[in-house]
């Protein structure tokens, strides 16, 4: 029932984000690549715990652009920060996401609004993650086995130093792009970018600051996706073989939610 109700949750989330966004037909744009992706059905049903995880990934974009969008309510910023705090708490992916969103959102907001601004919008997503953060403090300190990333600090100088690491990462990524979400003929991602050329984006959106602070965020963490599959103790290609197919689906529905957003609709499409 958990599994059940986190991945429809998470189909109602995107479709009710955008249709407050951009309107019905977006949302259902949306809402059918997300239910047409195989990959997201499999892992809802199997009851990992990455379907939770893009939950809470989607949830955090969905209420920062909310925010920069709307009234600019310092409510959906704690829900944002609150959001954010339970990605961390999921899954050890969840807090390089958390840092990825305050490292984002701190670059955007004081370079396009200064650092008056910044405190201001910060502050609020930090309290409301404060909470849960400390649950997850004392979880690592006093329940949690040390984890074994970081057990050996000459090996890992080693495996940084290593090119043929960054080439192996650097495949596996561009490979799963192209075949991510066991879709039968055309993978869902080739999909979206033909689509785009044939909507084409939408110039001047209102929406351009909450699209470069996620893209930002998206971009961070699979780059630090990337770092600790560079320094990994187990085999590389057995590490990304058998688990990267699920990184990209923790920020699939955040992708798709981002794509719709920023694309234009069908109907500007069609009116030129």
């Amino acid at each position: 029932m958990i599994a059940l109700i986190f991945a429809f949750s998470t189909v109602g989330l995107l479709l009710s984000g955008l249709s407050v966004l951009r309107g019905r037909s977006q949302a259902f744009l949306g809402g059918t690549v997300l239910l047409a992706t195989p990959f997201f059905v499999e892992q809802g049903t199997s009851q990992y715990a990455d379907v939770p995880l893009a939950f809470f990934f989607l949830a955090t974009i969905v209420l920062l652009c909310l925010h920069d969008a709307g009234t600019r309510q310092p409510g959906l910023l704690a829900l944002a920060g609150l959001m954010a705090g339970f990605a961390a708490w999921t899954k050890n992916e969840g807090l390089l996401f958390l840092g990825a969103i305050v490292l984002a959102r701190v670059v955007i907001l004081a370079r396009h609004e200064g650092w008056s601004s910044c405190r201001r919008q910060m502050v609020p997503m930090l309290l409301a993650a404060l909470p849960v953060l400390l649950v997850i403090a004392y979880f690592k300190v006093r329940v949690a086995p040390a984890g074994d990333l970081f057990s050996s600090p000459a090996n890992l100088w080693r495996k940084i130093l290593d090119p043929a690491r960054y080439w192996a990462t650097v495949q596996w990524y561009a490979k799963e792009l192209l075949r991510f979400g066991h879709w039968l003929l055309i993978p869902g991602t080739v999909l979206l970018v033909g689509y785009y050329f044939m909507v084409g984006r939408e110039v001047g959106s209102k929406y351009e600051a909450g699209i470069r602070t996620s893209f930002l965020v998206l971009g961070l963490t699979l780059a630090g996706y990337f770092a600790v599959y560079v320094i990994t103790p187990y085999d590389i290609h057995w590490h990304l073989r058998s688990s990267l197919n699920r990184l990209f689906l923790q920020v699939w529905p955040s992708a798709i939610f981002l794509f719709f957003l920023a694309v234009r609709t069908p109907e500007q499409a069609l009116a030129g």
